[in-house]
């Protein structure tokens, strides 16, 4: 039995070779993002079987050009990378990334590079006014990015990031996995009751 059959998670996940008519999204508007060039693609990205692809991508408001007066963000949704998409997300722009049961690594973050190449060299945003948002395991695919162009030096570092409980630090699993399972100093604070969740 597949893990998502016993926790009983979908993967909700969605058809990326799929252009979304512009009638089904609520908030939203359907772009698709191209593969990032092969110049940009170097370090622990380039890879002999995980390649750029062309990518889902969402503009909030629908029906609108991103400005480039103001400040754009870049939302990466979280779910473990094992679930979620991008196409109602809350913020300007989104990717559909592809997830761990779609591709290894570096997949995500050829993705993440892409819509950020889109929004720096298509659209022509300064990097200066980019701001990239990530949320759980998004939020690891921001820093993800964040280090591979620090390091990699092919596109501009954006402006400011945003992350919203960023998957950040494994550490944990390896230490249940060998025994080490004292109570940690914020354990009574790391996690929202069930009971609590209702009221966000």
């Amino acid at each position: 039995m597949s893990l998502n059959a016993q926790c009983g998670i979908s993967p909700q996940s969605t058809d990326k070779t799929r252009e979304v008519p512009q009638a089904e999204l609520k908030e939203t508007s359907f772009v698709w993002l191209e593969p990032v060039s092969d110049a940009l693609v170097v370090g622990i990205a380039d890879d002999v079987k995980v390649k750029p692809i062309r990518i889902p991508g969402y503009v909030w408001p629908k029906n609108t050009a991103l400005e480039t007066d103001g400040l754009v963000g870049l939302f990466i949704h979280g779910g473990g990378d094992m679930m979620g998409n991008g196409s109602e997300s809350f913020d300007e722009t989104t990717l559909d990334y592809r997830l761990s049961a779609e591709a290894c690594h570096p997949a995500h973050l050829l993705d993440a590079l892409t819509a950020y190449s889109h929004l720096v060299n298509t659209l022509r945003i300064q990097p200066s006014k980019i701001v990239v948002f990530g949320a759980c395991a998004g939020g690891h695919l921001v820093l993800l990015l964040l280090r591979y162009l620090y390091e990699e030096k092919v596109l501009p570092m954006p402006a400011a990031v945003m992350l919203f409980s960023p998957w950040v630090d494994m550490v944990i699993d390896q230490e249940i996995e060998a025994g080490k399972t004292e109570e940690r100093p914020n354990t009574s604070i790391d996690l929202l009751a069930t009971s609590l969740a209702a009221n966000l």
